[in-house]
């Protein structure tokens, strides 16, 4: 077993972007790439693509505070989280999740 670490993950957790202003906002960036981070790891591979998408948002203002956002763009994303399912309610892909696990598991630490 191995574990890769990619050095622009690492420098965007030490070195958050330019112009973040206060330590609420790179406290909220560090933890969004501790998902991304984790969510990359749980991801199902097999072409990498949808592994290679998650990114995160640096922290932005919205209606309901401070958000940062992790996810992907990739249009298949949603089916390997969630998985797929007949008309009839018989499973037609297993569900793969990867951003709720990674989420829950950034809640508990």
């Amino acid at each position: 077993m191995s574990v890769v670490v990619h050095v622009t993950t690492i420098n965007r957790l030490f070195h958050p972007p330019v112009g973040m202003g206060s330590p609420m906002n790179v406290a909220l960036y560090r933890r969004g790439l501790r998902i991304e981070s984790t969510a990359k790891r749980l991801c199902p591979v097999d072409t990498g693509r949808l592994r290679s998408s998650i990114r995160t948002t640096t922290p932005y203002r919205s209606g309901s505070g401070l958000t940062v956002t992790i996810g992907t763009n990739v249009n298949y994303a949603r089916y390997v989280e969630e998985g797929t399912h007949n008309r009839d309610g018989s499973v037609r892909m297993r569900a793969r999740p990867y951003l709720k696990p990674a989420l829950l598991r950034e809640m508990q630490s």
